[in-house]
């Protein structure tokens, strides 16, 4: 039992670090968007990666359209 919570509170946390380090890099992206001069500021935040939920949801679509070419 006690071996199971270690395992569960490890695959938390690696998850809760993964969704951080997305969104931490995602806001250092635009913190330097916003740094730029209106001109080029815009095409620098299309250019912003999407959110961790939708970005997770994409790659799971794509992981399982790859298990099933398998």
């Amino acid at each position: 039992m006690r071996i199971a919570l270690i395992l569960l509170a490890s695959l938390t946390a690696l998850g809760c670090s993964t969704r951080g380090s997305y969104e931490n890099l995602r806001q250092n992206h635009i913190n330097q968007c916003n740094a730029m001069p209106q001109s080029a500021r815009e095409e620098c935040l299309q250019r912003t990666a999407p959110e961790y939920s939708e970005y997770k949801a994409d790659r799971e679509e794509v992981l399982e359209e790859s298990n099933r070419k398998q």
